[in-house]
Parts: C-alpha cells; structure tokens; sequence
C-alpha cells in the first residue's frame, strides 16, 4: 500500500485500513510513503499534484495506531504481520546480498555495486566471462556504520553487541554523535542490549528509508539514460 498521495483525504486512508484488516483480513501489508525521484517530482506534480510530505506523519501515525489495535505487529517500520518474525525486507536481518541481472544492485565488504540497465550489454559482459557491474562506490568506515544502523534499526531494534562487533568494537567510539543526536530527538532508547525506535523515530525511519530508496532511484534513473549508449557496445 502507497500513502500520502497528493488528494488522499483521511476519510479514503480510513477506508482502505478498514478494506485490509477487517474485509481482507490479510496476514501482512506494507504501507509505503509516496516516493519521487527528480526525475518524476514535476511530472507527478502535473497529474495528481504536488506531494505534502507536512502530514505524512500524521497518516502513519493513523496507519500505526489502527493495525497496532487490530493485532498486528511491526515487522519493520512499514510493515505490519499477524505473525511475528515475518520480514518484508531481506536487509533487517543480512547486511550485504547480491542482486543477479540487468539493473540490479549489491552490497558486499562496504562497496555498492550497480549492474547495467542495458539489457544488451550484460548479456555481453556475462558472455564474456565479466560480470554485469558498471559502477561502484567504495563506502567510508562512518557511511558502513550510518548504512548498518539504518538497515538494522529498520526492524526496530539494533543489537548493539552485533554493531560492536561487526565494526571491530569501534562502532560506539566513531558513531556517538549520531548516537546522541538520535536519542537527543527522541528517535531512540536503549535498553540492555538493544537500541530500539521510539514511536517517533519508527517515523523517522520512515522519512530515512523514503529518502534513502529516492537516492537509490535516482541513481537508477541516470544509468537509464546510458542505456542506448550502452548497448552500441554490444
């Protein structure tokens, strides 16, 4: 489910969280913010209009209280299940993966990878023993750790043992600004083990994880515009 559309009223959200839980009675959604890339903001602005992210907050603080009151629980700071332990997202529980095929995207030892767009020129690269990686991007120490507290705490909760130990006992040391800046806003609490979101930073994650899939998008929409000039390659 997509919210936050530009004439989405209260009235027509209510109605659909209704349709979900008490007609459909379904085992799991996700409730997805309204994205946009710089390329689609003007043309979405001209045919549904301009997106007012100033009450985004208030429809998923509405979309939270109801399936939080219907039984559900989250999965992640956009998903919601009957059953726990019932993941949307592969990137809450494994930090890096490996995207296969035109288009898709990995992340292994701190490096992003982004295989072409052009349909023509993978096949070629992979003909030719290579892989279909066009581009890359090393990530520094505080980018790994500001990337695996924004994956890990998308559940909810960041084990800060495992942080401490996938960052050799330094994560603490490095990230304790963004650590007191989040805790400062009321974003996060921490009990004995565990740093966990307060019901404003689930949306705050929320805003994170829109901006975060923009950029990506965004990224995507560039490597389009090679695709022709990829595929003379071949």
């Amino acid at each position: 489910m997509i919210f936050n559309f530009p004439h989405q009223s209260e009235d027509a959200l209510e109605s659909d969280l209704r349709i979900l839980t008490d007609v459909l009675a379904v085992d799991q959604a996700s409730w997805y913010p309204l994205m946009t890339t710089d390329s689609t903001s003007r043309p979405m602005a001209r045919r549904i209009g301009v997106v007012d992210h100033s009450r985004e907050r208030k429809y998923y603080e509405k979309i939270s209280r109801h399936m939080l009151q219907k039984g559900y629980e989250r999965s992640s700071a956009w998903c919601f299940s009957r059953q726990p332990g019932m993941f949307d997202e592969y990137i809450v529980e494994h930090e890096e993966y490996v995207g296969l095929g035109s288009g898709a995207f990995s992340y292994l030892a701190g490096t992003m990878y982004a295989n072409t767009f052009s349909i023509n020129n993978y096949l070629r690269l992979i003909g030719a023993g290579q892989t279909g990686v066009t581009r890359k991007r090393d990530l520094d120490q505080l980018e790994q750790m500001r990337y695996f507290l924004l994956m890990r705490l998308f559940s909810g909760r960041m084990s800060l043992d495992d942080a401490e130990k996938r960052f050799a006992g330094q994560f603490g040391r490095v990230m304790w600004r963004d650590l007191a800046g989040l805790r400062l806003i009321g974003a996060v609490k921490s009990d004995a083990a565990n740093l966990c979101l307060t019901e404003f930073g689930y949306y705050l994650w929320v805003v994170l994880m829109r901006e975060f899939f923009s950029g990506i998008n965004n990224i995507r929409d560039d490597m389009r515009h090679h695709i022709s000039e990829e595929a003379s390659l071949a």
